[in-house]
């Protein structure tokens, strides 16, 4: 019998060439971001914004080019997820994004990049990473699915949860799997970087809306054989909503007895007083952390190669007290570099001097 996997066009659908009822469901039980919010590009090559029903309209910050974002703007609407938006998504008549991260720090699925540019394939990561890290979830019982990207360069790794569970730790437990994978002393050594995690962060704050992801099955681009699931050996899967439907979940408890078997450091565990304390700021540098371990580098060369970053640190060496987002941005890079943690808490006034201010 022919193997239907080495025909990447040969694509099966559940009804016919349009989304239905059926398959909208199941994505928006799998792929449930934020329900209040969703983002979409105005075009090639566009950034991806939230999708805001006062958009362009009088006093539009982006229409009045000023400077200020979204985030802040008083006239903000954010249109909530519909089996319309998700209809078109996959229709291919609108590509949108999905903001993974839940407004309690909570997440339903998420997602690992694995980026292979042209002309920068050293710094890439091609399909043999891809299945390190698939051997490593089998290992730990994880349960996922990987999808080639629309570039078709590259591919994603999707898990998704039964129930929502803490960014945190889910983050913890995939950096740990770049650790098993060698990704995290690559990183360490400046060989290249980590692929990309999804959610980027474990908190949002009051205004904030964390990454958005492109999710897969946009049926133009699934037809040509990109933004589809895929086989271990990378060939496109013939029944591409039979397999989607049919990856398992997993539950929280899958992920707690990853993080207690393997012994992994959540930072929300550290800084709740919840486990062990290995820094002057309560923030433990341990390589198989439940946190991204920091980097190799000096924080005083990152922060001088960024105007924005350079500025902070020149307000900080002359005394003054940064503001709660500066303040909380500046922690956040020097959480990720070797030597952050440290110059943080002498240089900044007014920030990790306390309890108070780790948590």
């Amino acid at each position: 019998m022919r193997n239907l996997y080495n025909h990447p066009n040969h694509v099966h659908r559940i009804g016919d060439n349009m989304a239905n009822a059926k398959q909208i469901g199941l994505y928006r039980s799998r792929f449930r971001g934020r329900p209040d919010v969703f983002g979409r590009s105005a075009g090639p090559g566009q950034p991806y914004m939230p999708v805001c029903a006062n958009l362009w309209e009088g006093g539009c910050h982006l229409r009045l080019r000023d400077g200020q974002g979204c985030a802040n703007c008083e006239l903000k609407s954010y249109i909530p997820v519909s089996d319309e938006s998700i209809k078109k998504h996959i229709d291919g008549e609108e590509v949108q994004i999905q903001y993974v991260l839940q407004t309690d720090g909570t997440i339903y699925f998420f997602g690992l990049d694995f980026d292979q540019k042209k002309g920068k394939e050293d710094r890439g990561h091609s399909f043999k990473d891809v299945v390190v890290v698939m051997d490593i979830l089998d290992k730990l019982g994880i349960h996922y699915g990987a999808a080639r990207s629309t570039s078709g360069n590259g591919t994603h790794i999707y898990g998704f949860f039964d129930t929502p569970y803490s960014a945190s730790r889910a983050r913890a437990v995939l950096f740990h799997v770049f650790e098993l994978a060698g990704f995290m002393e690559e990183s360490r050594q400046g060989i290249r970087p980590v692929p990309e995690l999804f959610p980027k962060q474990s908190i949002v704050g009051f205004n904030s809306l964390g990454n958005g992801i492109k999710t897969p099955l946009i049926e133009p681009q699934v037809l040509k054989g990109k933004n589809c699931w895929v086989t271990r050996e990378n060939h496109v899967i013939e029944d591409q909503w039979g397999y989607f439907a049919g990856i398992p979940n997993n539950t929280s408890k899958v992920f707690d007895d990853i993080i207690d078997k393997e012994k992994i450091e959540v930072l929300e565990d550290v800084a709740t007083g919840r486990g062990p304390v290995t820094s002057g700021l309560g923030i433990s540098h341990t390589r198989g952390g439940k946190w991204q371990p920091p980097l190799t580098g000096s924080i005083e060369k990152i922060l001088d190669g960024c105007m924005a970053f350079r500025s902070l640190r020149d307000r900080c060496l002359k005394g003054e007290e940064l503001p709660h987002d500066d303040g909380f941005a500046l922690f956040h890079i020097c959480l990720h570099v070797a030597d952050g943690l440290d110059w943080f808490k002498k240089n900044v006034p007014g920030w990790g001097k306390s309890d108070a201010d780790i948590r």
